[in-house]
């Protein structure tokens, strides 16, 4: 009798912490739906004659930039069709490789912007001869001590080194996992937007996806890609895997966690009627799971992040090498 008793309430301890891990579970995605808060500005897809700007509003109202070539005369405007949180606007006919400056919020207040330091700068016409810098964090999800001292260090490096007529940086990457540790909306909010919100006013932000940023849908809600050629390459039709143009540069943005990696799949023939179809002499390439490596992965275990890296290597960097690619970067092995 006592042993029935004892499976009995272990059985019962076993359903009351799988109904718990299920409501947390649920919790964890209702609370994703969206960042309920004001959010800064920040660039995406920029383009030589466009770019994207996206910021959030607690309350829901037409969105509205008002931009221009000098400081303090922002004379043209974009305005959104309809009320909204969640702001994205795309202004076009823009020049390429040159300096504007902005205001979002509504027709009666601005929300941000407006100061000499609050500006962009659209990309150099494709083929364009000019120094291009980058920054690529591997990984930056958690706003830690080091993650927090390696953005400082960047910083002095670029007070070190300025350049005359350009922006102190045109743009920024990372490797994937950008929001730690679920990918949830809130992570965003307090790993990247709370930490980088002049890098992000001023420098156009490519995410790669990555394994902790695939735990939630946060990230496809939060960034805009390029699916139609918008920033120059072939268009892909997917969030997930995309190409741009930045002067003489092309890159390649892959999706190595969520993406068919075989040989045939979608995202294998995309890249390789992109890398086809590009004439520039400079290539580099991006995604999550390194091809080679022997730190936290093991790049030669099978099983390793089931297969990721394997196939990475075996499927993909053939074709990378064929086509000439210059840089591979990518995170994920810490």
């Amino acid at each position: 009798m006592r042993f029935r008793h004892i499976l009995k309430r272990t059985a019962q301890l076993l359903l009351l912490l799988l109904v718990v891990a299920v409501v947390w579970q649920a919790w964890l995605y209702v609370e994703d739906a969206s960042y309920d808060g004001d959010r800064s500005v920040y660039l995406q897809m920029q383009a030589p004659e466009a770019i994207t700007l996206r910021w959030d509003s607690k309350e829901p109202y037409v969105g509205v930039v008002h931009y221009g070539g000098q400081a303090g005369q922002l004379e043209q405007k974009a305005v959104e069709a309809s009320a909204v949180t969640e702001h994205e606007l795309r202004l076009e006919g823009l020049r390429p490789d040159t300096r504007y400056w902005y205001s979002v919020g509504s027709d009666q207040q601005v929300q941000h912007g407006g100061s000499d330091s609050d500006w962009f700068v659209t990309a150099p016409e494709v083929g364009s001869e000019r120094p291009v810098r980058f920054w690529v964090q591997g990984d930056p999800g958690n706003a830690l001590p080091t993650t927090l001292a390696g953005r400082d260090a960047m910083r002095a490096w670029i007070d070190k080194h300025p350049r005359q007529g350009l922006p102190y940086l045109d743009l920024w990457f990372t490797t994937g996992d950008n929001a730690y540790r679920y990918g949830r909306n809130i992570e965003y909010q307090r790993n990247l937007f709370d930490v980088y919100p002049k890098l992000l006013s001023n420098i156009p932000y490519w995410p790669v996806y990555g394994n902790h940023d695939a735990r939630r849908w946060a990230f496809f809600d939060i960034f805009t890609f390029p699916t139609k050629g918008e920033s120059g390459g072939v268009p892909s039709g997917s969030e997930h895997f995309f190409s741009f143009d930045y002067g003489r540069v092309h890159f390649v943005i892959l999706d190595s966690h969520a993406t068919d990696r075989s040989r045939d799949g979608k995202m294998m023939q995309w890249l390789k009627t992109d890398l086809a179809a590009t004439h520039q002499p400079w290539l580099v390439t991006l995604f999550h799971h390194p091809p080679y490596s022997k730190g936290s992965h093991d790049s030669d275990e099978p099983g390793d992040s089931s297969d990721r890296l394997i196939e990475m290597r075996e499927n993909f960097l053939p074709v990378l090498e064929k086509a000439g690619v210059d840089l591979v970067l990518s995170g994920h092995s810490h």
